[in-house]
């Protein structure tokens, strides 16, 4: 037997007691599975025994599963921190507040009308379609530090816009 096809039965031999050692930490299955199979990929052909490989493979297991929830919460962070509240739909039924919802929106619409094209354009990119800095660059032929430059003075504006229209 040579040591692929050891390595390989090690694997399937452990796999079931990996992916239930993951799952905890992942707190998904699917995600565990996926966390087992990318530390196959990466431990098991550069292990020469049995007994290191499975050992080195928990570990890698536990620091993958570890690294994935460390990078969802990240994400989860900078999703919210990107959130806007005049952004988010609201519904209402009282005919004061669907006014004042109405005139907020058509301030918006003015001023974003108001941006200079490269502005307007990264913004309804970016919130409207939903394309990612790196695509609108690519599309507007800028850099990435552009386009977030770009967004982010459309944001202040359209802020800006919106509060002198409350006032």
């Amino acid at each position: 037997m040579n040591k692929n096809s050891s390595n390989t039965q090690a694997y399937l031999s452990h796999r079931d007691a990996l992916v239930n050692y993951a799952t905890p930490i992942t707190g998904c299955r699917a995600r565990a599975e996926d966390i087992v199979q990318e530390a196959f990929l990466k431990v098991i052909p550069h292990e020469s025994t049995q007994k290191n490989a499975i050992a080195y493979l928990y570990r890698t297991v536990r620091n993958l599963a570890i690294d994935m929830v460390r990078r969802s919460v990240m994400e989860d962070k900078h999703q919210d921190a990107e959130k806007i509240s005049w952004l988010e739909p609201t519904s209402s039924s009282d005919p004061e507040q669907m006014n004042s919802q109405r005139d907020e929106l058509q301030s918006i619409a003015q001023a974003i009308a108001a941006l200079p094209n490269s502005e307007r354009r990264a913004i309804e990119m970016h919130r409207l379609n939903g394309q990612s800095m790196a695509e609108i660059a690519q599309e507007l032929g800028v850099s990435i530090a552009t386009v977030h430059r770009l967004i982010r003075s459309a944001l202040a504006t359209i802020s800006g816009a919106l509060d002198e229209s409350t006032s």
